[in-house]
């Protein structure tokens, strides 16, 4: 079965197999900072119903495998009140563009983003944060484990629909070189800088214009703050 539009499942993850997190920043754990990792690991025949509040959704509880996935980590208190997960999207039902494979190039739990003009295949992340008021920002720091052949994939940062920005489509601030790994995968890590501290920040992740893309692992981690040129610091 292939994952269609707003369907919903479990994660079963495989103990200590965090890829994505090898860049930390030296941020984590402090005041009004989150951290979450997705490794894509579940059985087939997992099921659960979701709480209404997931995804931002009401009465959002439909399941089936892949889609939302729960983070395999959290550390994000700001969860309780608007749910955390991760959204897989494709704009047809009927579509091979968009799939989750059990392994690929030795990784288990695997999703498959082919570039495909016709369609928008994307993963949608949406991270809870602080909600604070003041003189703040808030650093988004994203590391991902993917392959492909050349090229990265195309990530960026919104605010949440009901904010009035003029630019809603961030763009990495930062971007570090992509590690190499065994068997063709690649580390890449990026941070983005939000005015101020919105209740989410929603994470998108697109295949490139001239190649496919399989994403094995990612690592979220937020932080409001007054001091955002430091947090950005590598």
């Amino acid at each position: 079965m292939r994952p269609k539009i707003w369907h919903g499942i479990i994660l079963i993850f495989a103990a200590n197999t965090y890829a994505a997190d090898m860049n930390p920043p030296v941020w984590r754990g402090q005041p009004r900072s989150t951290f979450q990792t997705w490794d894509f690991h579940y059985e087939e025949n997992s099921r659960i119903d979701l709480p209404s509040t997931d995804c931002l959704r009401p009465n959002y509880i439909e399941t089936a495998k892949g889609n939302p996935a729960i983070p395999t980590i959290v550390e994000n208190p700001y969860i309780q009140s608007t749910g955390i997960c991760v959204e897989f999207r494709s704009l047809w039902f009927m579509n091979d563009s968009l799939d989750w494979l059990p392994l690929y190039f030795g990784r288990e739990g695997v999703w498959q983003l082919l570039n495909n003009r016709s369609l928008e295949n994307f993963l949608n992340f949406i991270v809870p944060n602080a909600n604070t008021f003041g003189d703040l920002s808030t650093i988004v720091r994203v590391q991902i484990e993917y392959h492909s052949v050349g090229y990265a994939p195309i990530v960026n940062v919104k605010y949440p629909t009901d904010v009035d920005v003029s630019e809603n489509d961030l763009e990495p601030v930062s971007v570090s070189s992509a590690t190499t790994l065994p068997l063709g995968w690649k580390h890449s890590a990026m941070s983005f800088k939000l005015q101020g501290c919105p209740r989410y920040a929603s994470i998108f992740m697109y295949p490139p214009e001239r190649a496919d893309i399989y994403i094995n692992s990612v690592a979220i981690d937020t932080i409001c703050t007054n001091d955002p040129d430091s947090a950005l610091e590598e």
